[in-house]
Order: structure tokens, then C-alpha cells, then sequence
């Protein structure tokens, strides 16, 4: 991933190789800027084969400042008990010029 862009929808997808996306109980993805904080959990997610993906909205990317870090994470519980967390990401907020939501 290149970028979130503002007011848009962007996919976040995490794939996993070392466990079964069967095996996850719990697991929040959060999204961090400075003051910003988007988290959404398990529910509000897609689990496919191998990876589980959330869509952000217009509202969620909207308040994203343009060019700073963005750091992305998704920390998960797994049926036997074990909690573990991805490594931390970071992308850069992209700039759009209609930031109104359609």
C-alpha cells in the first residue's frame, strides 16, 4: 500500500501465513495520526481464505492530513488463547480534491 487518500474507501487487508483466519477470534484493526484514531473490529471485517479485510469510509479517510504517517496495526486473539499483533505500518495520508463525501 502506497497511501490511504482522503475521502475515499480504501481496502485494508492483512493476510496471514502462520495461522487460519478460522483460528482468529478477536482481531481490531487500528489506524493512528497524530490525533486521529480509527479502530474497527472483527465485525465490521471480511474474512477471506487467507486474510481478513476491512473497508474505511469517506468519513474514516476524511480527516486524514495529507503527506503525514499514517500508522496502521491489527492486534488478534486466537482460539487457544494466544494474543499477538502484526507489525506496525506506516503509509503516507494522500491529498484528493474533492474532499466532499459523494
Amino acid at each position: 500500500m502506497i497511501g490511504i487518500m482522503q475521502s475515499t474507501t480504501p481496502p485494508i487487508e492483512f493476510t496471514f501465513k502462520q495461522y487460519s483466519v478460522d483460528d482468529i477470534t478477536e482481531c481490531y484493526l487500528t489506524i493512528k495520526q497524530d490525533g486521529v484514531k480509527v479502530e474497527k473490529n472483527l465485525d465490521e471485517a471480511v474474512k477471506k481464505t487467507n486474510s481478513i479485510v476491512w473497508n474505511l469510509t469517506q468519513e474514516e479517510t476524511k480527516v486524514l492530513n495529507p503527506k503525514r504517517t499514517v500508522e496502521i496495526q491489527i492486534k488478534y486473539k486466537l482460539a487457544n488463547g494466544v494474543v499477538t499483533a502484526s507489525p506496525l505500518y506506516e503509509v503516507n495520508a494522500l491529498k484528493i480534491l474533492k474532499m466532499d463525501v459523494i
